[in-house]
């Protein structure tokens, strides 16, 4: 775990905090689309025959969700080099703007969100916004 800790050390900053909003962007629309509640009863016989079956089901929420926490694991190495007032705020920012960027252009048939004028003005006052604030 130092390996990774020095190593990251000498990437920039500003590097990290977007692969981490990048990271977190991409996958949270994706974990919303992957996961499913399993709403069929079945009895204990029946579960363990369809038991190899339902991990398969899962299996594409599970890559997803294994990516996201890689995601978590860079925010808590970044919060180690950088300053948490700083790194939290930023982090959250980009990950919002690329979770709606993602949901509004590849997922617009699901969550009926549109990418308008009025959508990418809205996410460059909160990215402002965010900046304004922070310096």
């Amino acid at each position: 775990m130092d390996f990774l800790f020095d190593h990251l050390k000498q990437w920039p900053l500003p590097l990290l905090i977007f692969l981490v909003g990048f990271i977190w962007g991409v996958t949270n629309p994706l974990l919303s689309m992957t996961s499913k509640p399993d709403d069929a009863k079945t009895d204990k016989k029946q579960l363990q025959t369809n038991f190899v079956q339902k991990i398969l089901n899962w299996l594409p929420f599970l890559i997803v969700f294994g990516i996201n926490q890689v995601g978590s694991l860079f925010n808590i190495i970044l919060l180690g080099i950088g300053d948490l007032a700083t790194i939290a705020p930023f982090t959250n920012t980009i990950g919002f703007m690329i979770t709606a960027f993602v949901e509004a252009v590849f997922f617009s048939h699901v969550v009926k969100r549109k990418m308008t004028l009025e959508y990418v003005c809205g996410l460059l006052c909160i990215a402002v916004g965010t900046w304004i604030a922070m310096t």
